[in-house]
């Protein structure tokens, strides 16, 4: 166990700098290493989207949507996809569809919102909130943006995202976590199209506060018992930094992140090729 959590620093470290095969070889190991380490084994399956890898995360949630109504699998199917940086178009109607399932289950409303704050966190759905929840329900910062975003009204939206930059900032200041509110600030920031203050809060999170960031620390989920630390979001964190990057103007910037990007998904699978395909097009249209 001891070596495991050694090795699961090496591997946080890996991801950080992109270096692609590394870190793969590393996850890898520790998984044999500490294979109880941490115990839920959604963990391991999500962790390995990072890599633009599908086949431990889809057996996983098959198994957990089981137990649960039809319109469960796709959901958690294409929610793996999302965290990967592989959106669906459908992802905001299957949200939906499976929310309307758990109304006469055992899951509470709170339960019920614990499934949103995984969406909330991605930033990827359509500017939707259902009618069947008030923000008052989901007071979570992870949830704030996605329901200011849908009203459609940009002041409002400047000021959460504001807000959300201004208390990433004052964590790392305090030596804690910021739990990904930069992220979602450049979330909220990109509703508004103000690509410049996105690319800022973005530039934050990888320069400064993802070191902070560890793959033990629940931070969003995609269902009750579901949760997962950042580290997932950080390829697609990368590319989001290196396209606004290269929409400014900032090659040499963006090649940096673009080629950390491309290292991560050296070894995707075919599903993900696509994605890969056209990242490999964006560094190729900058020059050397």
């Amino acid at each position: 166990r001891d070596n495991a959590l050694i090795v699961k620093a090496g591997f946080e470290v890996s991801v950080m700098l992109g270096h692609g095969a590394e870190a793969r070889t590393l996850f890898d190991s520790v998984r044999k290493a500490g294979p109880d380490f941490p115990s839920n084994p959604l963990y391991w399956g999500i962790l390995d989207l990072m890599f633009g890898r599908f086949a431990r995360y889809d057996a996983i949630v098959a198994e957990r949507a089981a137990a649960l109504a039809p319109e469960a699998l796709p959901y958690f199917r294409q929610m793996g996809r999302a965290i990967s940086g592989m959106p669906s178009p459908d992802l905001d109607r299957l949200t939906w569809a499976f929310q309307a399932t758990l109304r006469d289950s055992a899951c509470s409303r709170r339960c019920r919102l614990d499934f949103l704050t995984g969406l909330g966190m991605l930033g990827v759905t359509s500017p939707t909130w259902s009618p069947a929840f008030a923000p008052q329900d989901g007071p979570d910062f992870r949830l704030t943006s996605w329901y200011t975003v849908a009203t459609g009204d940009s002041t409002a939206i400047r000021k959460t995202a504001l807000e959300l930059d201004r208390k990433a900032r004052e964590n790392v200041r305090m030596g804690w976590s910021e739990d990904t509110r930069a992220i979602l600030a450049a979330n909220a920031f990109l509703a508004i199209r103000d690509t410049a203050a996105a690319l800022n809060s973005v530039r934050f999170y990888l320069d400064s506060a993802m070191a902070r960031s560890a793959t033990g620390r629940w931070i969003f989920c995609i269902g009750r018992n579901m949760c997962t630390s950042p580290v997932p979001l950080w390829p697609r964190t990368m590319l989001l930094r290196a396209d606004l990057a290269a929409a400014k103007g900032s090659s040499s910037e963006a090649k940096i992140w673009y080629d950390k990007v491309l290292d991560l998904w050296s070894a995707a699978d075919a599903e993900f090729q696509p994605v890969v395909e056209r990242v490999r097009k964006a560094r190729a249209a900058l020059a050397r």
